[in-house]
């Protein structure tokens, strides 16, 4: 199953997220802005207001905004808590 990692920035809110999908799913998620880093997963899809993408990988619209990162990228961010 195809391993992706997905960075979006969203100017609105100032805030980055990072979501790791496998195959259509999303299984990680980091929201991460100046003031709080919030961290997602299957296991826990919730943190504060904040809930792990739950659509598909394929309904996702990308423009400028998102870009698509490496495994060790998302890792290095998701390993530093």
């Amino acid at each position: 199953m195809e391993e992706i990692f997905l960075k979006s920035y969203y100017a609105d809110e100032d805030m980055y997220v990072f979501v790791h999908f496998r195959g259509e799913d999303a299984i990680r998620q980091i929201e991460l802005t100046t003031a709080f880093k919030r961290f997602m997963s299957e296991d826990s899809p919730f943190d504060g207001d904040s809930m792990l993408y739950d659509q598909d990988f394929s309904d996702l619209t990308l423009d400028e905004r998102s870009s698509f990162i490496t495994e060790e990228e998302f890792n290095e961010i998701w390993n530093n808590r």
